[in-house]
């Protein structure tokens, strides 16, 4: 007779609670807003090296949840670009005059329904806020100082 291996299963016993979930700390871990950023290597190169192109992925800015937290009340967060309002940028006002003017008619149809520039005061779910822009914009300066200056 051969020895049959025990095929019971073992769960361990917790001695500690499963830790309560909060949302709000759930979406903060998710969607922190970037506070810093790091300089490594961009832009230097040996003298008889030639830049030929530079790719660069960013995810997005800054956006107004996508989907509702459960049990919390919808922020109402402002969306309305103001040049003297935190956070800003130098560039912003010259961002919104550009952006304001620019026709709909040079975006693919799929997204001519879509207004360059927000205007009104409560986000759409996925909006980008003023502090994406700003982020988007503190991008740009960042790759343009590395790369053009």
């Amino acid at each position: 007779q051969q020895h049959a291996k025990s095929r019971r299963i073992t769960v361990p016993i917790p001695y500690t609670e499963p830790p309560v979930l909060d949302p709000i700390y759930e979406a903060y871990a998710y969607c922190n807003i970037p506070n810093r950023t790091e300089h490594s290597w961009e832009g230097h190169s040996p003298p008889d090296y030639k830049l030929l192109s530079v790719q660069v992925m960013i995810r997005h800015g800054d956006r107004y949840p996508l989907y509702s937290i459960p049990k919390t009340k919808r922020p109402a967060i402002d969306c309305t670009l103001v040049p003297n309002r935190k956070p800003s940028h130098p560039r912003l006002a010259a961002f919104i005059s550009h952006m304001s003017k620019a026709e709909r008619g040079q975006w693919d149809s799929a997204m001519s329904a879509i207004p360059r520039l927000p205007s009104h005061t409560v986000c759409e779910m996925g909006e980008l806020t003023q502090t994406g822009i700003v982020q988007h914009l503190h991008n740009g300066q960042l790759l343009h100082d590395t790369y053009i200056k």
